[in-house]
């Protein structure tokens, strides 16, 4: 698996044994109480990527967001698919897979912006578990370094062939 992720960052304060709350800066503002917002969810060809000494086709989840609050040195990108393409699907259940990524920084919490620095790329082995050639609808959900859940975005694409051409069109 491929992880693109240029974030913005935090630096939390140490208070002792119970968890510090993340600053803003020498203001000792609270840097949390906004949830991330997903501005951005795209699919495309990922390519053929080598899985454990194996070529597979992938297909590149893109997702973009924003957290007004900053707290993205430490997300999870929780994700959901099925076979239909119809442009619906169910986030009420268990994620079918869960990304957590960590990000070190010495910067002060800050905004993140949409273009450019909030983007997670990720690549997903096309011909096990998602079929090849095949309409999908993915789910993406972003948690935040304190626990702030965004609300889920639906993109949907067909997969690419097993020889990394685009998959057939709809």
């Amino acid at each position: 698996m491929l992880w693109t992720i240029l974030l913005a960052c935090t630096t939390p304060d140490d208070t002792g044994s119970e968890a510090p709350p993340v600053r803003t800066d020498d203001t000792a503002e609270v840097c949390e109480g906004n949830n991330p917002e997903i501005t951005s969810f795209t699919l495309g060809n990922g390519g053929i990527v080598d899985f454990d000494g194996t070529d597979f086709p992938t297909i590149q989840l893109q997702v973009e967001a924003t957290d007004a609050d900053g707290n993205l040195n430490q997300v999870v990108l929780e994700m959901w698919w099925e076979a239909d393409g119809d442009g619906d699907i169910d986030t009420s259940g268990s994620p079918d897979n869960e990304y957590p990524a960590t990000i070190a920084s010495d910067g002060a919490c800050e905004s993140f912006e949409a273009s450019g620095s909030g983007m997670i790329a990720l690549n997903l082995q096309v011909g096990s578990a998602i079929e090849a050639n095949t309409a999908y609808d993915f789910a993406a959900r972003i948690v935040d370094a304190s626990g702030e859940i965004s609300e889920p975005m639906v993109a949907s694409g067909v997969t690419p062939k097993m020889d990394g051409s685009d998959g057939d069109t709809e």
